[in-house]
């Protein structure tokens, strides 16, 4: 006799009587409540083997997505200082053409990123997968789109900060070195 009365309220058991676990579970804790189960009721309890990613490995995973987030935010770092020394090398030209230096910075990015997002998938990936098993599922096409996105937009970001410190616009100016705008 399963104590059905001791499980908590939104405990889903089906129609065929099993019991639906819906919050995340730990692989010892899957193994320890199978262990009891099978000993308890013998043949009469079924437990499927399941793939729980082990948390250990969860947590390497995201350290290998912060560790590329650092390498985004510093290479948009250096990338806009890169175009501030082209906007000091050209700080003769009007305003128009340091926005049109924008573009032109833009239109480098895309494939750089691309090329970047490449190299990542054909080569690191590859390595990487020799040591987390389940690295190249985590790597979907959304999440490169994701990354090129956001490299996107911190990219045009700093752009938009480094033409308002150059052109000198006081408000955008002000507000990018905190001080109050009046």
């Amino acid at each position: 006799i399963v104590p059905f009365l001791s499980l908590k309220d939104d405990t889903v058991l089906d129609r065929e009587g099993s019991i639906s676990l819906y919050e995340p579970v730990t692989k010892k804790d899957y193994e320890t409540f199978r262990t009891i189960f099978t000993r308890e009721l013998d043949d009469k309890v079924a437990f499927p083997d399941l793939e729980i990613p082990d948390l250990n490995e969860l947590y390497r995973y995201n350290t290998i997505l912060l560790v590329n987030l650092f390498i985004i935010v510093a290479s948009v770092i250096n990338f806009a200082l890169l175009y501030k020394y082209m906007l000091m090398k050209r700080r003769g030209t009007l305003a128009i053409f340091r926005v049109c230096g924008m573009g032109e910075c833009l239109a480098m990015v895309l494939p750089a990123g691309g090329a970047a997002l490449g190299c990542f998938h054909f080569w690191v990936l590859p390595a990487l997968a020799g040591i987390y098993e389940n690295i190249r599922e985590l790597y979907t096409p959304a999440i490169y789109g994701k990354l090129l996105g956001g490299y996107l937009a911190v990219t045009t970001a700093m752009l938009l900060a480094v033409i308002g410190l150059e052109l000198r616009i006081p408000s955008l100016t002000l507000w990018l070195r905190g001080k109050r705008y009046e």
